[in-house]
């Protein structure tokens, strides 16, 4: 288990690639999960696009576009997630509480 560091004072560390390589290979499920699901929503949208279209690239700006606007969504709420693990390390740093209810 990987535990917050609020300050990413451990981001310089030597043990970081390692601790990127555990964090991999604990979420690979996780990781399968989401590209299986990126990969039906943007090949969703590429078949509508491609029924209507008159051009391939139409079709290759439509899938090249859901799949950026995906990705950013998913750094948007990977971000989020860890940000609210942060507060909640240095919430319980602050109050020196261990159980937050």
């Amino acid at each position: 288990m990987c535990e917050v560091d609020p300050d990413m004072s451990g981001v310089t560390s030597p043990s970081f690639l390692n601790r990127i390589r555990e964090s991999f290979s604990g979420s690979a499920g996780d990781i399968v999960y989401g590209m299986e699901d990126g990969v039906v929503s943007i090949f969703g949208l590429v078949l509508g696009v491609a029924v209507g279209a008159q051009s391939g690239s139409a079709v290759f700006l439509a899938g090249a576009t859901a799949a950026v606007a995906a990705s950013v969504s998913m750094m948007a709420g990977l971000y989020l997630d860890l940000e609210s693990e942060r507060d909640e390390a240095r919430w319980r740093q602050s109050s020196g509480s261990r159980d937050p209810s």
